[in-house]
């Protein structure tokens, strides 16, 4: 019997998280081989793709002007929440879960005097085993040398697929706002 540890567990389920957001990366970038450098632009891409996959109605506005506050986290949590609740049954379950823990906002207290906001989306994107490694541009290419550790279902890829569908033309946007804004 092999029984994982807790440590383990987290483990894993980052790695999914951090696949499955590859994954979808790969889709919603599949034309450009470009994707924004800040991961405020990839979670407002996220949430509106996801909203758009599931049925809802989606108006892709409200965080290019604003990313560094706790009402972006919020308020894109609330929308993808509540469409997550209303929508639950056409996604994958652990595609749900992965969702949820990558967008559901989280404050740190580091340091103390200063706490702020951010959520798992943000790990996965700039860590040291994640998406953007080294920032040089407000826009990056597409990495070419990721590896997808997890073996996803046949419903987990329809659903990644729908939702990077979705995504791209939020990205398309985002990279042109990107491009005509910053000028590095």
């Amino acid at each position: 019997m092999d029984v994982k540890t807790d440590y383990e567990k987290r483990r894993d389920e980052f790695v999914f998280k951090r696949d499955f957001l590859k994954s979808i990366l790969m889709v919603a970038s599949e034309e450009s081989q470009r994707i924004p450098a800040e991961y405020q632009y990839v979670l407002g891409e996220l949430v509106w793709g996801t909203v758009d996959y599931l049925g809802g109605k989606s108006c892709g506005v409200g965080y290019k002007n604003n990313l560094d506050n706790s009402a972006l986290h919020n308020g894109l949590w609330k929308i993808l929440n509540g469409h997550l609740q209303i929508f639950r049954w056409k996604v994958d379950e652990k595609i749900f879960n992965a969702l949820r823990g990558l967008v559901e906002p989280h404050t740190h207290h580091a340091p103390p005097d200063r706490p702020y906001f951010s959520c798992e989306l943000h790990d996965c994107y700039d860590s040291a085993e994640g998406i953007i490694r080294i920032r040089t541009h407000s826009i990056a290419p597409l990495p070419t040398d990721w590896k997808i550790s997890v073996e996803f279902t046949e419903n987990q890829k329809k659903d990644m697929g729908g939702i990077g569908n979705a995504m791209k033309p939020y990205l398309k946007e985002d990279l042109e706002h990107i491009s005509k804004t910053y000028r590095w």
